[in-house]
């Protein structure tokens, strides 16, 4: 039995206890019993299409031209199983319907950003066909 010193590094200790579990011809388990190149490839790609998408949604959000709604006292509707987040700008809702003191508006695809805090709502602009937003007369 092996007494354990206070200055003794516990990596070192686990390292030789790895080395001894292995003597004997057994062999360390590897990633490629676990498809690990096929996971590592799926992951590559996965990380690709979420840059992809990052790209996509600063291109309409940010830099491109918005429409830009103050958000005072809303209600909303959506999928939260759909909601993207956004870097620090806020959340990505690809469909929604809205509702706030200036009117409503209905996001049938094409997505909507609420900022981080919650005070805004951007859209792409000159909206298309899957917009539809309803100004109150006030």
């Amino acid at each position: 039995m092996h007494h354990r010193r206070p200055t003794d590094d516990p990596a070192r200790l686990w390292s030789a206890a790895a080395r001894r579990r292995f003597e004997g011809g057994a062999k360390a388990p590897h990633s490629e019993g676990y498809g690990g190149a096929e996971l590592l490839a799926s992951e590559k790609v996965r990380e690709e299409k979420k840059q992809a998408t990052l790209r996509e949604f600063r291109a309409r959000f940010i830099d491109g031209p918005v429409l830009v709604l103050p958000l005072r006292k809303f209600s909303f509707e959506m999928n939260p199983n759909e909601a993207v987040p956004f870097e620090s700008f806020g959340t990505i809702f690809p469909t929604l319907t809205l509702r706030d003191e200036w009117g409503t508006i209905v996001v049938k695809r094409g997505g909507a950003l609420i900022s981080s805090d919650w005070t805004r709502l951007t859209l792409p602009f000159p909206l298309s066909e899957d917009y539809t937003l309803t100004l109150d007369k006030r």
